[in-house]
């Protein structure tokens, strides 16, 4: 029974994971699947460079300079390919906690994802949807905060939420050991709390979003109901006309 439980627990993690490689992150490292991309960034300059001087000499002992400008030509395809691996390979690593309660306004919701995702391990199966939930709430978050001052009223309490609250709700769960996560304490298991704390933070980050947005909503609102009424179909009062 409790290998059943362990397989579900990866499985839920695999299907988070490929959720989150294919949609809305292009950037995420896929090391492993080629190994012409695991190769080092000096190792491809010394292939292509290889490939070049191959048709070089190719070219002279075979005297066809079409032969020449082919495999030149393929040397530099080649190298476009192979070029995007030393982006991959230099991959920053997630941030800790400590640097996550000191992230600036503006990189807070795509350092909290960051972090997210590299302590999704630490999480049990139920509470990995929760965590895709926080996800998405954050991909919202990512351009708000990037627009809002530091002054603004609501950039503290989401520093604190998102820089302290959760990691420290993450921390205090890893710390429980894994034998006694499904046993209760004072009535309730570990696990549960932590998919209530994590529940709790992703309810306040959508009474954050929808107060951030109340401003803008109205505004939009007003300006419709004034479109509405000087060129709707209702009754308007014609312009003054000049003497």
């Amino acid at each position: 029974m409790r290998e059943d439980s362990d397989q579900v627990m990866a499985a839920a993690r695999m299907a988070l994971a490929r959720q989150r490689e294919g949609g809305r992150r292009a950037r995420r490292y896929h090391g492993g699947r080629n190994h012409l991309r695991r190769q080092s960034p000096g190792r491809i300059i010394w292939i292509v460079l290889g490939v070049m001087l191959a048709a070089m000499i190719a070219g002279v002992v075979l005297t066809g300079l079409l032969l020449v400008a082919a495999l030149v030509f393929a040397g530099v395809m080649l190298a476009g390919i192979l070029r995007p691996s030393r982006k991959n390979a230099t991959r920053p690593a997630p941030p800790t906690a400590d640097g996550l309660a000191r992230s600036a306004l503006p990189a807070l919701a795509d350092q909290t994802r960051d972090w997210l995702d590299a302590n999704a391990k630490l999480l049990p199966a139920p509470a990995l949807p929760l965590a895709a939930r926080l996800d998405a709430r954050l991909d919202i978050l990512t351009p708000v905060l990037a627009a809002m001052p530091q002054d603004h009223p609501a950039a503290k309490p989401l520093q604190t939420l998102l820089g302290e609250h959760l990691p420290d709700l993450v921390r205090a769960y890893a710390e429980v050991p894994p034998a006694l996560r499904h046993e209760p304490h004072l009535g309730v298991t570990p696990d549960a709390r932590l998919e209530a704390g994590l529940a709790h933070i992703a309810d306040e980050l959508d009474h954050a979003l929808s107060e951030l947005a109340a401003g803008p909503l109205d505004r939009l609102a007003v300006q419709e109901r004034f479109l509405e009424y000087r060129y709707g179909e209702g009754p308007k009062t014609p312009d003054p006309k000049p003497d």
